[in-house]
């Protein structure tokens, strides 16, 4: 089956803003173990598209998004709005109707998704959200296939240096116990 990913950066962010911790969205998210359980779903990534507001993203983290195959799309912000979902919604609704998609894979918890998401199911495409549990839209997780993005983030990107952990066999995170 052939895949369009859409990976909205900002929401990625958005998820990290109240941790101490500056998220890495190159090295932090472990892409490469994310694009091997889509494989070993069936799934052929023929579309890659991160979309992200371009002082989000360092030049050199951009430079190794490319070579993971991601295309990169700078977004806008006019008065407090970020215009990625918008640039999502355009790109994502043209690929499902000019190319032979199978799945359409949003990377984001955002409700702001949902008519594309039913438009695409209208049109017989599998439809599958990858965000962090805790942020996605209820209304996502109900209708559509859900992968919760947690385990595909280094461990220090969620808890800091895990050197300074100890030996406890819980760690604490955001009122969480993993």
């Amino acid at each position: 089956m052939n895949g369009a990913m859409f990976v909205d950066g900002d929401n990625i962010c958005m998820h990290f803003r109240d941790s101490s911790k500056r998220i890495h969205l190159d090295e932090d998210i472990e892409w490469k173990d994310l694009f091997l359980a889509l494989e070993m779903r069936g799934i052929s990534l023929i579309t890659k598209k991160f979309y992200i507001i371009p002082y989000e993203l360092h030049p050199e983290a951009a430079n190794n998004l490319r070579h993971l195959g991601f295309s990169i799309i700078p977004t806008e912000v006019y008065g407090d709005k970020s215009l990625t979902d918008d640039y999502i919604l355009v790109d994502a609704m043209e690929t499902i109707l000019e190319n032979p998609v199978n799945v359409l894979i949003v990377v984001s918890g955002d409700k702001d998704y949902l008519p594309l998401a039913r438009k695409a199911r209208e049109k017989g495409i599998e439809v599958i959200f990858i965000a962090f549990d805790k942020d996605t839209a209820e209304v996502l997780k109900n209708e559509f296939k859900f992968i919760d993005m947690t385990p595909f983030v280094r461990l220090e990107a969620l808890v800091g240096d895990v050197s300074t952990v100890g030996m406890s066999s819980t760690v604490e995170v955001k009122g969480d116990t993993l």
